[in-house]
């Protein structure tokens, strides 16, 4: 079993199959856009408002049917708010979201490495906050910070319906480097770091957690669309 670590101590973790949308649906903004300028401090600040609100995780903008994942509710149903109404609130909208990109958000597969209209593959060593891990087809979190450079840092994502924690998180793990694929313990398996086309820089690399994330240790597992 892997070790997830924080700043406090190791907690055995299960790997996580992550419940992200792949498929463009009618509709979906998913072409090349104008890079909107953002720090990284910008990038965490739009979205810590998702963490803070726990934003329920739904592969539809909230509202509409909502049927990819039977483990999720058939109508998307979570916290009303008129800027975040129109985005996905997967793993892959929370990014487009974070990034201030169109809505309701790139697929997975609308990300590099994949796809190099909005973002760019960095070195791992070189991760600031505000950056991505992406893993197209699967799962991609947010950057949020280094607890020890180069080895153990925070992240947010949207998890998926049948995680233990079904909404906007944080968490914290050990990550093994091997120039741009980083292994993130927690989530038990490889991503490729990336890069928002429209990144200013700026963004403190010391970002801590305040407490353990309750999901460490318990399984929690999602419908993968490819």
């Amino acid at each position: 079993m892997r070790k997830l670590l924080t700043s406090s101590l190791t907690v055995g973790v299960v790997a996580v199959v992550a419940a992200c949308a792949t498929a463009t649906t009618p509709g979906d903004d998913v072409g090349t856009t104008t890079a909107q300028a953002l720090s990284g401090s910008e990038i965490i600040s739009r979205a810590q408002q998702w963490v803070n609100a726990q934003l329920q995780y739904c592969q539809s903008p909230n509202g509409q049917s909502d049927t990819i994942d039977p483990s999720c509710s058939p109508v998307c149903q979570r916290q009303s708010n008129p800027e975040w109404d129109p985005y996905r609130s997967d793993c892959s909208g929370f990014i487009a979201w974070s990034w201030a990109l169109p809505a309701p958000g790139q697929t997975t597969d609308g990300f590099a490495p994949a796809d190099t209209s909005v973002s760019y593959v960095i070195q791992g060593n070189d991760l600031q906050p505000g950056d991505a891990l992406n893993n197209p087809g699967d799962h991609i979190v947010l950057f949020v910070g280094w607890q020890t450079q180069g080895s153990v840092a925070n992240f947010y994502e949207e998890p998926g319906c049948s995680s233990a924690t079904p909404y906007a998180h944080a968490f914290t793990s050990a990550v093994t480097i091997n120039g741009s694929s980083v292994s993130i313990a927690y989530e038990g398996n490889t991503f490729t770091a990336i890069r928002y086309n429209g990144f200013a820089g700026g963004g403190s690399g010391g970002v801590r957690l305040s407490r353990h994330d309750p999901a460490a240790g318990q399984p929690h597992r999602g419908l993968r669309q490819h």
